[in-house]
C-alpha cells in the first residue's frame, strides 16, 4: 500500500512538474511575441488553480466524513465535516491544494474532542468551479461560519491564510488561530508567481495592472499582513519551516514580529507541504488548542 501511494505521489509530482516547464516555455515564446499580452494571460491565469487542485487521494479517514454542501457565487462547495460536540476547528487549505492534505489532523483532533470543518475551497478539490481569489474564498468562510459555526480556532496552510484574514476582516471570528507556511502579502505573491514563469518587467507590470482591474489598487494592501494596519490580535501560532522554498520562512517571521499576540515554531526538512504531515507539527498545533481550553496559560 505504501509503494502504491509513493508511485501515485511520484506520478502527479511528475505531471506537476512536466506542465510547469511547457508553461514556462510558453510564456518564454508569448513574451517575445507581446509582454502585453502576456502580463494579460498571467493575470486570467492568476485566477485559476492548478488541476492537481483536483486530486482526490483514496482516504478513509475523508470517506467516513459528512459533506456540508452550500453555494456561493453559483458554485458548490463541499466542507468535510467530523464529530458533534466539541469547538469547532475550520481547516483551510492553500491554492492548488484541497482538504485532504490535512488529514493527518483529523483522528488527532477528534481525539481532543473537536469537532472538524475541511473546507474544499471553490475551485479546488470537491468543489465546483475553475477560479477563485481570496476574496471568493473568505466569503465561503463567512457563510460557513454562519450555518456551521461559531468556530473555536482556524488552521491554515500556505494561501489559506490570506483568505482566513480576509474572513476575519469581514467579521468572521476565532478565538485562536494558525498559520502554517504562510505568505505575508500579495505583492510577494505576485512576484513569486512572475519568477516562477521569469516573466520580464513589462508583462509582470500589465498582468498586475490586470489584477487591480478585476479588484481595486487596494487590494495589495488587502492582502498585506505586515501592515501595522492588518496585525491580527487573537492568539496565533505560526510554523514555518526553514527548507520552504514555496513561501520563503522569512515571510512567517515577518508575521509573528508584527501580530501582536503569535508565536512562532521554525522546523527544518519538512518544505511547504511535508510539514502538514509531521507528527511534531501536529503535536504543536493539539497543544496550542487545548491549552486555552485546559485552563493552560501562554507561557506553558
Amino acid at each position: 500500500m505504501t509503494n502504491d501511494k509513493q508511485q501515485i505521489h511520484s506520478k502527479h509530482a511528475r505531471n506537476y512538474l512536466f506542465a510547469l516547464k511547457a508553461m514556462r516555455k510558453l510564456f518564454a515564446v508569448l513574451q517575445f511575441l507581446s509582454p502585453r499580452l502576456t502580463g494579460r494571460f498571467a493575470a486570467w491565469l492568476w485566477f485559476r488553480p492548478a488541476s492537481q487542485s483536483r486530486i482526490r487521494k483514496k482516504q478513509l479517514i475523508f470517506d467516513q466524513a459528512d459533506k456540508h454542501q452550500f453555494q456561493i457565487n453559483g458554485k458548490n462547495i463541499v466542507c468535510h465535516c467530523w464529530g458533534s460536540t466539541g469547538p469547532v476547528i475550520l481547516l483551510v487549505h492553500g491554492w492548488s491544494g484541497n482538504a485532504r492534505q490535512f488529514s493527518a489532523f483529523i483522528v488527532p483532533l477528534l481525539k481532543d474532542n473537536f469537532q472538524i470543518l475541511a473546507l474544499d475551497a471553490p475551485a479546488h478539490g470537491e468543489s465546483s468551479g475553475k477560479k477563485t481569489n481570496a476574496l471568493e474564498i473568505a466569503e465561503a468562510i463567512q457563510q460557513l461560519e454562519n450555518e456551521k459555526g461559531p468556530f473555536y480556532a482556524v488552521i491554515t496552510h500556505s494561501f489559506g491564510m490570506m483568505c482566513a484574514f480576509r474572513a476575519i476582516q469581514s467579521g468572521v471570528n476565532f478565538n485562536r488561530l494558525i498559520a502554517i507556511s504562510p505568505p505575508s502579502n500579495g505583492l510577494g505573491l505576485l512576484q513569486k508567481f512572475g519568477d516562477t514563469f521569469s516573466l520580464k518587467e513589462p508583462a509582470l507590470a500589465t498582468m498586475r495592472k490586470q489584477i487591480e482591474r478585476h479588484f481595486n489598487k487596494q487590494v495589495w494592501q488587502l492582502l498585506d499582513l505586515e501592515s501595522p494596519s492588518n496585525s491580527i490580535e487573537l492568539p496565533a501560532l505560526i510554523i514555518h519551516d526553514k527548507d520552504d522554498y514555496d513561501v520563503p520562512c522569512d515571510e512567517g517571521k515577518a508575521l509573528a514580529s508584527n501580530w501582536s499576540n503569535a508565536q512562532i515554531h521554525i522546523t527544518q526538512g519538512l518544505g511547504h507541504r511535508r510539514i502538514l504531515r509531521t507528527e511534531q507539527v501536529i503535536d504543536l498545533c493539539t497543544h496550542f488548542l487545548t491549552s486555552k481550553i485546559q485552563g493552560i496559560s501562554e507561557d506553558d
